[in-house]
């Protein structure tokens, strides 16, 4: 028997076939501090509880679990990532009432110009503060996976420049800075901070300023590819 043959013959439901599906942590900075997005689930189980938007794959649209997470985000909020990365794979017989279950966990960010939805059909999505999802008894066991995502981008904010993506396209460095901070649960030196950006040389002027009230400062913008750059030393 060749390949083919055996493929044509090969009867996939010979094992048994655990549920599989995606989740997606979506962070942006709004109001003050660092949020993510949930939805409300309308069907059991946990119907009525807030968790993560995630889903099934698509066998007819999905290429990728890539393609999963983003059609997810986009069909349960109505939102595009400005950045998003696989975190981990996760699965036991206990986080699911229904069945073994196995989740491929994203990391999104998004801007908060870009959380508006887009689809005007999206209404059971909404954004949480970080520090208050304690007490909202999400679904399953996505309270840990928000813990895990976070404890991720903390550790990327130290040598990379994902935290950018929260940003937009053009952002002051004191905004950048402000946004590290958020991430990090710390303040950092503004002089220091400056010099580790400007050293980089993954940034450009835009050439525009702020306006209003004290020092004008300067716009910036990330160099294309810079996301993927890494510091040699963390903060």
């Amino acid at each position: 028997m060749n390949e083919r043959e055996f493929l044509k013959q090969y009867d996939k439901t010979a094992f048994d076939q655990p549920i599989f599906s995606v989740d997606n942590v979506v962070f942006t900075v709004a109001n003050g501090g660092l949020e993510v997005l949930l939805v409300q689930r309308a069907e059991h189980p946990f119907k009525g509880h807030w968790g993560l938007p995630g889903g099934f794959v698509d066998l007819q649209k999905d290429l990728t679990l890539d393609d999963t997470a983003l059609r997810k985000i986009r069909e349960k909020a109505g939102v595009e990532p400005d950045y998003i990365e696989q975190l981990e794979t996760l699965g036991s017989s206990q986080r699911d009432p229904r069945d073994w279950s196995i989740t491929t966990v994203f990391t999104a960010l998004i801007s908060k110009q870009r959380c508006v939805p887009t689809d005007e059909n999206v209404s059971s999505a909404n954004w949480f503060p970080v520090t208050t999802l304690s007490e909202l008894q999400l679904a399953f066991d996505h309270l840990e996976i928000i813990e895990r995502a976070l404890k991720r981008l903390k550790n990327r904010a130290t040598y990379s420049l994902v935290p950018c993506a929260l940003l937009g396209e053009t952002f002051t460095l004191a905004e950048l800075q402000h946004v590290h901070e958020l991430i990090l649960g710390k303040k950092l030196e503004a002089k220091a901070f400056r010099r580790r950006v400007e050293n980089s040389e993954q940034f450009e002027e835009t050439g525009g300023m702020t306006s209003g009230r004290g020092r004008p400062a300067a716009y910036y913008r990330l160099r294309p590819g810079a996301m993927g750059f890494e510091f040699v030393r963390s903060v």
